[in-house]
């Protein structure tokens, strides 16, 4: 047991004894846990230290920047709509203005209430030259919730990491690569899930 990493020991400990940890939100201060009487507080009734972590409050609130899509389609309809009366030139400034994007919006009956089908995630593949003087061979592959606006969208805290590639060669077959992504993304994306949430 004394080579065992601390995780395994603690999964030995749970399997031989069956006891096993029971996390419980508490007071930063440790006057008190979230549990019983408390479960419901917002904050510490004693030294009034916010429940939750405030940095992932402000990260839930993001949600909200994830609507731009509704907007910017109510925009693209007003416009198409100027085109159509008045002969207005379209503006293609973001990629919810493309033809095949905004078929598949009229398709599937994209709406701001239509919780299950309001992400599109866009996916960005490319070689990294690790050493000077050497060819790519290190493959980096992202993704991008395209629901945020364009000047944040691509922004460190909003990007999703996908997948590595380490070489020493480049790819022959990327869809093998990204195979494991996109079975994940499916999963993500299905009736019974949430999708794609920041954290």
């Amino acid at each position: 047991m004394d080579n065992l990493p601390p995780h395994e020991v603690k999964k030995l400990i749970a399997d031989i004894t069956g006891v096993v940890a029971i996390y419980c939100d508490m007071c930063i201060n440790s006057c008190h846990t979230y549990t019983g009487p408390f479960k419901d507080l917002e904050s510490c009734c004693y030294c009034h230290e916010p429940h939750y972590d405030q940095d992932q409050l402000q990260r839930d609130e993001g949600a909200e920047e994830q609507k731009y899509c509704d907007s910017k389609l109510k925009e693209i309809y007003e416009m198409m709509d100027k085109v159509s009366e008045d002969g207005e030139e379209m503006v293609y400034d973001d990629i919810w203005c493309g033809a095949d994007l905004l078929s598949l919006v009229e398709e599937i009956g994209m709406t701001e209430n239509n919780v299950m089908i309001s992400k599109v995630i866009s996916a960005s593949l490319d070689g990294a030259q690790l050493y000077q003087n050497k060819k790519s061979d290190c493959w980096i592959g992202i993704w991008i919730n395209q629901d945020y606006a364009p000047d944040t969208r691509f922004k460190k805290k909003k990007i999703f990491p996908n997948l590595t590639i380490p070489g020493p060669n480049k790819p022959k077959h990327i869809d093998s690569f990204l195979f494991t992504g996109l079975h994940h993304l499916a999963a993500l994306q299905n009736e019974d899930a949430l999708g794609m949430v920041k954290q």
